[in-house]
């Protein structure tokens, strides 16, 4: 998928729709994610994408942390599981391959210029990116596309860019509006199909 296409995706589908009260922003931005880089490759119609949210409820709740995730949100090692776990179910109903590639966790210590690069880079490609944004938004999102300025965003919550210069990476003294954690940075693609 080129980033044209990427963008037209984002253009031409909408973002599923969190609730007001349900803190699911994680479960949509995987399920969202999805649904752009399959995007125009195959179109997941209705009935596969509640069987994604279905699945993906199922293993929250397996992991004992359905309540906690609706009164506080999810943590970032059940919301990587559930990526990876989503992706794999996803290629399963359509036969295309879905690949994550994490962006940032082989990097000890990266600067926000080398992770803005890296997301940079995956965004031109055309491969739409999963993040975490800590702070003001404490949010679960999708990157579709990015401009000299902003993050375009495909996003549950209605959000529709943030501005570079508030985006740094999570750490203890980080004063950025936007903080990612480093884990949570992964690029969706498309592999072969099955």
């Amino acid at each position: 998928m080129s980033a044209v296409s990427a963008l037209a995706a984002a253009s031409q589908l909408e973002p599923l729709r969190q609730g007001p009260h349900d803190n699911l922003c994680c479960l949509y931005a995987a399920i969202n994610a999805i649904r752009l880089v399959l995007f125009p490759v195959r179109q997941l119609g209705r009935a596969q994408t509640k069987a994604l949210f279905l699945h993906g409820a199922r293993l929250i709740d397996e992991r004992g942390a359905l309540l906690s995730v609706l009164e506080e949100g999810m943590e970032e090692a059940l919301w990587i599981d559930l990526c990876i776990s989503l992706a794999s179910e996803a290629s399963r109903l359509t036969g295309i391959t879905i690949k994550l590639t994490f962006l940032l966790d082989s990097w000890p210590k990266p600067s926000t210029r080398v992770a803005l690069d890296r997301i940079k880079r995956a965004l031109r490609y055309g491969h739409p990116v999963l993040m975490l944004l800590h702070g003001a938004y404490d949010h679960c999102t999708v990157a579709a596309a990015i401009t000299q300025q902003r993050l375009v965003l495909f996003d549950s919550h209605g959000f529709k860019w943030v501005s570079l210069g508030n985006v740094g990476i999570s750490h203890p003294r980080s004063n950025r509006l936007h903080q990612i954690p480093t884990t949570s940075a992964i690029a969706l693609s498309l592999g072969s199909k099955n």
